[in-house]
């Protein structure tokens, strides 16, 4: 749990740390809720703003952690938190001056270890499978080879012309590849099949147009993020489902662009059908790669070109100005959201201020006793260094015998003896102090010495 709380950025506390974990949990799932009901408002209108709609809400999920970290970490009300340790500098006459009290953050509860311990494992795991998809793409088009066939390479500038796009994107084929598809941001490639290269010239339009559609609307943006979201929320079901639906948007769209090229919807749908007809087996998605069809949303595409209801062009400016602004301002309202957590329940604060000040005389008929006592350990430094060094130790012990608050009372000028001594103290347990048959809670002093031994060893008392 001290590993954990120690890789915590902006120093946040083991609190913060889980307010942060589930706050951002809950609003993903706000997020995502909006972005999917959204598409099934919108679903008769163009498919391009449905996928717009969709890229930003799992854009969003990656910002929302980010921003909720930022404002706990800086936000005015809260204590200021340093290296995981909250500093509270307490008010004159109630310790000596100078004197610096540490709270120590909150223990992670097991239960939430063992939660960061299996997200981590489907972490690792999800990577390293979105990385093995990159590099067998990555090996299919360093396979592929470049095109010959004149008429085809005429084609494809008049598809380019078409699309509009002016950046330079390769034309490959690869023959043992079943299905066409395009890879790559800064470089984009189109990798054909053997079929466009022996098929007829109308077929071998329609995929060109297709995948070139796909670079142009930078859809592998859009499959980066929802891969990514994946690893990162694969816990989630939500985000499973706005990642399929992303991809079902993604080819409609793709789609809407082949007819808005010129190429009758009907026919288009008819050609995707035998399409799927003729393919000998059933491709899996390479996650860094767009296909061209996909068998299990081919229906929906064939259903969409079809249906006279919906809109077949692109998203206007003005409509990707508003779902940009509208994903923005979701992000930066739900950050400042705080979520409630098990510490800063009604019992906790009834606790808290029931703790009595480290100089408030408290009468009780039985003292703590120390049942457990760990030794702190010895500095390196110092001990390589030979140095010796006392610490007079303050420390709260709670009714159920464990340390809630430690202090030092004068602290030693070694600052490596303080530091081990108070973390040494969190682990002591102790009989409660007892008040009329109740445990209550109580400071006690104790002294903590480091002295060298004889022969080299530390002795800690």
């Amino acid at each position: 749990m001290d590993t954990i709380s120690n890789l915590i950025p902006f120093g946040l506390s083991a609190t913060a740390l889980a307010e942060i974990g589930i706050g951002s949990v809950a609003k993903v799932s706000v997020i995502l809720t909006l972005a999917l009901l959204a598409e099934l408002v919108w679903r008769h209108r163009t498919a391009a703003t449905r996928h717009l709609i969709l890229t930003l809400g799992l854009l969003s999920t990656l910002f929302i952690p980010i921003g909720s970290a930022l404002w706990i970490a800086f936000d005015p009300t809260s204590l200021p938190v340093v290296n995981g340790v909250d500093l509270v500098q307490r008010a004159a006459g109630s310790v000596a001056l100078g004197e610096i009290a540490v709270t120590p953050n909150l223990a992670l509860p097991s239960w939430w270890t063992l939660a960061v311990v299996v997200w981590l494992a489907g972490v690792v795991l999800l990577a390293i499978r979105e990385l093995a998809g990159y590099i067998r793409t990555r090996t299919v088009v360093r396979q592929a080879h470049e095109i010959d066939n004149s008429d085809i390479k005429a084609l494809f500038a008049d598809c380019l012309a078409v699309t509009g796009i002016r950046r330079p994107v390769r034309l490959l084929a690869h023959s043992e590849q079943p299905v066409p598809f395009t890879c790559g941001l800064f470089r984009p490639v189109v990798v054909l099949s053997a079929r466009e290269l022996d098929g007829n010239r109308d077929h071998a339009r329609r995929v060109i147009l297709h995948e070139l559609a796909h670079v142009e609307r930078l859809d592998s943006v859009a499959n980066a993020v929802a891969g990514w979201v994946s690893v990162l929320f694969w816990f989630h079901p939500l985000v499973w489902l706005a990642t399929r639906r992303l991809h079902i948007e993604q080819e409609r769209a793709c789609d809407d662009r082949v007819v808005h090229g010129g190429e009758s919807a009907a026919e288009y749908a008819e050609f995707l059908l035998g399409y799927a007809r003729d393919l000998r087996k059933r491709l899996a998605l390479l996650p860094e790669g767009m296909t061209f069809v996909r068998a299990r949303s081919l229906r929906a595409r064939i259903h969409a070109l079809l249906d006279p209801q919906r809109h077949m062009r692109r998203t206007g400016r003005v409509a990707m100005a508003v779902c940009v602004t509208t994903a923005l301002a979701g992000v930066l309202l739900l950050s400042c959201v705080r979520t409630p957590t098990a510490e800063k329940n009604t019992d906790s604060q009834a606790k808290a201020a029931a703790i009595p000040s480290p100089d408030e005389f408290i009468e009780v008929d039985d003292m703590p006793a120390m049942v457990k006592s760990v030794d702190p350990e010895y500095p390196q430094a110092l001990a390589d260094s030979g140095v010796s060094g006392t610490v007079w130790i303050r420390a709260l012990v709670d009714t159920d015998g464990t340390v809630a608050e430690a202090h030092t009372l004068n602290p030693n000028k070694h600052d490596a003896f303080n530091t081990a001594a108070i973390q040494a103290a969190y682990k002591n347990e102790f009989t409660p102090a007892q008040k009329n048959g109740k445990p209550i809670a109580v400071w006690v002093t104790y002294k903590v010495t480091f002295k060298m031994s004889a022969d080299g060893k530390d002795e800690d008392c």
